[in-house]
């Protein structure tokens, strides 16, 4: 009597499933997203005047680059110090321009916002001036291919 052999046919639940993980463990989804090495956090993270106090800082590998972002608040005497530490050389009163921290400029009264690319490093920073004692600062930078 001849042996049959079975195929196995996975559940398509469970080929979906393993297709899901396999396709965010690559970047390709953007779920999975890996902290940057030492090495680029020290390329891309920022230095702020002393007085600066960090609310949020994180890197992470995007799909293709590493994105640093962080929120910080500084003292409003410290601005000047604060646009020195950025390589932005232009700011303006408007963030019409924005890219990445459009979201965060929407509904902001007073703020400066500058850009800064150099064909390898992008920079947004968004500062919020609407409360004159201390300024919400919003800080982008990513490298680009």
């Amino acid at each position: 009597m001849p042996v049959q052999l079975r195929r196995f046919r996975p559940l398509p639940s469970f080929a979906l499933l393993l297709a899901l993980v396999s396709l965010s463990a690559c970047g390709v989804l953007g779920i999975a997203r890996s902290d940057c090495s030492r090495s680029m956090l020290l390329m891309l993270e920022l230095e702020p005047p002393e007085s600066a106090t960090f609310t949020e800082e994180h890197c992470s590998m995007g799909i293709v680059n590493p994105t640093y972002t962080a929120t910080l608040t500084i003292p409003a005497i410290d601005l000047v110090a604060f646009q020195q530490s950025t390589r932005i050389e232009s700011w303006l009163t408007t963030a019409a321009s924005a890219i990445s921290l459009d979201d965060e400029a929407d509904g902001l009264s007073s703020l400066l916002f500058g850009r800064f690319s150099d064909g390898s490093i992008s920079e947004e920073v968004l500062i919020d001036t609407s409360n004159p004692q201390q300024y919400t600062v919003y800080v982008v930078r990513s490298f680009i291919d």
